[in-house]
């Protein structure tokens, strides 16, 4: 694929601490409020400069943003596959591959896909073994129960819109 911009460095870990999470069998999914600043970007890589200078050197949306962020993790080895990053100022949303190492960021266009919250839940609703298929999750994608997780996506969704309004409501 040959959209958005790869990177060589994983993103930032989600922060149980804002994450509320929902089992889905072979797969979690974390919603987190994000409030990302440069400072906090610089203190999580600290002890990877060359990450850190990948990122300074090709950040694609600038290092600071606000929103939510839906974390696909397995639920076994805990790797994040997928990251919807549904944030007011760059919303974009990751692949981020088996492989430990790549990290494939994707802008979004609101024009033509409408609002991110929306587009992410059809996608984990309609195209979530395809994205993890892209995402090299074949182990996981082998487990996965698509029932089960259509069953929560609807506590997923009900979250990040409350999440999405109550970080609104501070501006």
């Amino acid at each position: 694929m040959d959209l958005g911009y790869v990177y060589n460095v994983q993103p930032m870990a989600p922060d149980d601490s804002r994450t509320r999470w929902f089992d889905a069998g072979a797969l979690r999914i974390g919603v987190e409020a994000r409030d990302l600043t440069p400072e906090e970007l610089f203190s999580y890589y600290s002890t990877d400069a060359a990450g850190l200078e990948e990122i300074k050197k090709d950040a694609p949306f600038g290092l600071e943003d606000r929103g939510v962020s839906v974390h696909v993790v397995g639920s076994e080895n805990g790797h994040e596959y997928l990251r919807f990053d549904l944030f007011d100022g760059s919303p974009h949303y990751h692949y981020i591959h088996g492989d430990g190492i790549t990290n494939h960021i994707i802008p979004f266009d609101e024009v033509a896909h409408g609002p991110i919250l929306d587009w992410s839940m059809d996608q984990l609703r309609h195209r979530l073994a395809p994205m993890l298929e892209e995402a090299r999750a074949s182990e996981v994608l082998a487990q996965i129960d698509l029932q089960l997780v259509s069953a929560v996506i609807d506590g997923v969704e009900a979250e990040a819109r409350s999440v999405q309004e109550q970080l609104r409501e501070l501006d």
